[in-house]
């Protein structure tokens, strides 16, 4: 990805994260663009695409919903929002198997 795609995508983040952070709390946050798009275009290289998943877990999530918390802790929402969705899908698993257990069980013959 050239250098000018990298920073455009990196500002394009940027903006969704102040609209989110507008939605979320009513209230525009404090972003220093031009410093910022760097520490984006960092993260986006390490996380990639999930670089939206990860600021809905952190805007939902966090104590500290500032991008410097998001900058400085991206690595363990990485992390915690894996486990997650992990914990999520072996849930939907056992769902699953008692639903299919359940209706074995009432099909049972007498």
């Amino acid at each position: 990805m050239s250098p000018a795609a990298r920073f455009k995508k990196a500002g394009d983040i940027l903006n969704y994260y102040v609209n989110e952070y507008n939605k979320r709390f009513n209230d525009t946050p404090s972003v220093n663009r031009v410093r910022d798009k760097y520490a984006m275009a960092d993260v986006i290289d390490d996380v990639g695409v999930r670089v939206t998943d990860l600021l809905d877990y952190h805007l939902s999530n966090s104590e500290d919903p500032s991008l410097k918390s998001f900058f400085n802790n991206y690595d363990r929402l990485d992390e915690g929002l894996r486990r997650s969705q992990a914990i999520k899908e072996e849930r939907n698993t056992i769902k699953e198997q008692t639903r299919q257990r359940v209706e074995a069980w009432r099909k049972r013959e007498y």
